[in-house]
């Protein structure tokens, strides 16, 4: 059973790319510079462009939901959606375990911090962002294939 059209994989890919993209913009640009991930940045010589980027982009004022909550949950949309590219069958093997792989990454995380088994703090909004974030795809995969059905 084909579950996506060759034009859906184009415009996925392009969802998928934007969403990689703007997720990652909005944590160089808002996240504290005191978070590893900028040390290496440093290191690998990319300094001066993210501090650029803050420089110019950092007059706004996004809300903390935007900051903390919304890149993660488009970097999952971005790797749900090349994941859905990838292995287009629902029934094969490698699809069920990527998946699976890919759920667990999404829900475990914050489950451990509510229990205190990982250093963190639980947010339910973090969590909630993640599953809405993860289902979005197989949503307009659905969605697709149902107003397919009336034309």
């Amino acid at each position: 059973m084909k579950l996506i059209s060759n034009l859906s994989k184009i415009y996925l890919v392009i969802i998928s790319s934007f969403s990689l993209l703007v997720g990652s913009l909005i944590y160089l640009i808002y996240r504290p510079t005191s978070l590893l991930m900028f040390t290496w940045l440093e290191i690998l010589g990319f300094e001066k462009i993210v501090m650029s980027l803050r420089k110019t982009f950092g007059i706004f004022e996004p809300s903390e939901f935007v900051i903390y909550s919304l890149p993660n949950g488009l970097w999952i949309l971005s790797i749900t959606i090349l994941l859905l590219i990838i292995w287009k069958d629902y029934y094969k093997t490698n699809f069920k375990f990527y998946f699976t792989c890919l759920f667990l990454l999404v829900i475990l995380p914050e489950t451990l911090q509510f229990f205190k088994i990982i250093s963190g703090t639980f947010d339910l909004v973090d969590l909630s962002v993640n599953l809405i974030f993860f289902c979005l795809p197989f949503v307009f995969i659905i969605g697709n294939r149902w107003i397919k059905s009336f034309l």
